[in-house]
């Protein structure tokens, strides 16, 4: 229960106390929390903002000469391409499949490349988004179970389709997700 002062200058006092804990409240409405920041992503990470600096960059044309891993593939002029938005296992289970599919799909095919906002990584592979026939291959791979999403900020531009396809995935027990792996999502 409040008790209501009954002096003039404690009820001053009162009144001055409700006025300020009143201007703090409305004071602080329009500020701003920081945001979070991301972490390391994981199998399932909270949708992004698209980004609209991808419709800028051109389309390249070439042609793969060799699938190096299930996410990484080698071009006619000898750069290695590392698929932006896409995981797919390095060692043990699906590996040897995941880079058997991407073999059957690219190799020898003249496929589209496309930068997203970083050039390369840090050990020097071009980061593309590639498109064969028109389709987005680091879509379809994920789709198929044979890599997981991994978005990497500020590269997020298909962040959404390729994390669709991998709840589709998921949900159909495709590849990756049939079971026969003990993956904890990496």
């Amino acid at each position: 229960m409040i008790r209501i002062p009954r002096t003039k200058r404690g009820l001053l006092a009162y009144l001055f106390a409700i006025a300020t804990v009143t201007f703090s409240l409305f004071a602080t409405s329009n500020t701003t929390l920081p945001k979070r920041t991301a972490q390391a992503p994981s199998p399932t990470p909270v949708e992004q903002p698209q980004t609209a600096v991808l419709g800028t960059k051109a389309r390249e044309v070439a042609r793969v000469t060799k699938v190096v891993s299930g996410d990484t593939v080698q071009i006619e002029n000898g750069k290695t391409v590392r698929m932006i938005g896409v995981d797919a296992p390095d060692t043990g289970c699906y590996s040897a499949e995941s880079t058997e599919f991407l073999t059957e799909l690219l190799l020898d095919q003249a496929v589209e490349i496309q930068e997203d906002v970083t050039n390369e990584d840090v050990t020097g592979n071009l980061l593309r988004y590639i498109y064969l026939n028109g389709e987005l291959v680091n879509t379809t791979i994920v789709i198929e179970g044979f890599a997981f999403a991994r978005s990497v900020t500020p590269d997020i531009s298909h962040n959404q389709s390729i994390q669709k396809a991998e709840r589709d995935a998921l949900y159909e027990k495709r590849g990756i997700w049939d079971g026969t792996c003990a993956f904890n999502g990496s």
